[in-house]
């Protein structure tokens, strides 16, 4: 990707594993594939996939199976890995009845290097802020 080396892995939830917590809860019901950048061991990319219902909010809420989703960074000026964009299709129900479809894409681009100078003034005094 982009003209360096990556490593795809595909992945898979153990729907049996024990786990603590709405993301590891989640994460038992996913699948996809993973792309690590081989030199910098990065996330260059990753598509997941809900392969059942996933419930919340003692199951008044779920999120569809089929609901995908995609992230995307790369090394920006050969210095720092940045986001370059997501994408989500969801399938997401409420209280059983209530139905919703939706495609959000979010592109992140046009990253900017700042630089920022800072002088300490003479007889300057540090005050700390007050303790509650």
């Amino acid at each position: 990707m982009d003209g360096r080396s990556v490593i795809a892995f595909d992945f898979t939830g153990d729907p049996h594993a024990k786990t603590h917590g709405i993301a590891e809860n989640a994460s038992k019901k996913l699948s996809g594939t993973i792309w690590i950048d081989e030199s910098d061991r990065q996330v260059r990319r990753m598509i997941a996939r809900f392969d059942d219902n996933f419930h919340l909010g003692f199951g008044l809420f779920s999120v569809g199976k089929g609901s995908t989703f995609t992230f995307d960074q790369k090394l920006v000026n050969n210095e720092l890995w940045l986001p370059t964009g997501a994408q989500a299709h969801v399938v997401a129900h409420a209280i059983g009845i209530i139905g919703w479809r939706g495609d959000i894409a979010v592109t992140d681009n046009d990253y900017q290097k700042f630089h920022a100078d800072a002088v300490q003034q003479a007889g300057a005094t540090v005050v700390n802020p007050p303790s509650h």
